[in-house]
């Protein structure tokens, strides 16, 4: 997903269009739990991909005993991830680590050309469904979106400026 800069309401998590997108990720992640997924990957990432970890931390407390199988995994693309967050970026990611999520680093050396694609590259081969906050903007999420399609897992993209559901691709198997 998106880091604020290209989310219409960049670092306003509190306004209305923050909300509505979080509520379209919540009803997202929803359907997936109800279908018994029970393995849930998140960027890491400022913006979406924090967001997502927090839906999940949510609904994982909403269906209390039902999701006590329930992982929630933040992938890391290397361990200096964080080095240039601020304060209180590295509070809400340390938050949501404390708060039944554990972290992963897909590598074990500090940041270098290539190693947030590689972290998306690991997330799609590892996962059967795709959520994406994704418009279409040129980047890392349009590139992951274009691997997993290429892979045929099934893509659900949320749009950020309207908060409009698309379901870029999918197979019969496809969950």
């Amino acid at each position: 997903g998106y880091r604020p800069e290209k989310l219409p309401f960049g670092y306003d998590f509190g306004c209305e269009q923050a909300k509505r997108l979080k509520s379209a990720l919540y009803s997202e992640y929803d359907k997936l739990f109800r279908k018994g997924l029970r393995y849930f990957l998140t960027g890491g990432a400022m913006g979406s991909d924090l967001m997502a970890a927090d839906v999940i931390l949510e609904l994982k407390k909403e269906y209390g005993r039902q999701a006590r199988n329930v992982i929630s995994m933040i992938c890391l693309p290397c361990h200096d991830h964080f080095r240039n967050w601020n304060q209180a970026e590295i509070d809400h990611l340390e938050r949501i680590l404390a708060d039944d999520t554990s972290a992963f680093y897909v590598s074990d050396r500090p940041y270098y050309a290539g190693c947030m694609q590689e972290r998306n590259k690991y997330m799609v081969d590892t996962s059967a469904v795709l959520v994406a906050v994704y418009d279409g903007k040129p980047g890392g999420t349009r590139n992951t979106v274009e691997y997993a399609k290429s892979l045929k897992r099934k893509i659900v993209a949320i749009r950020p400026d309207n908060v409009m559901r698309i379901e870029l691709f999918s197979k019969k198997e496809d969950v």
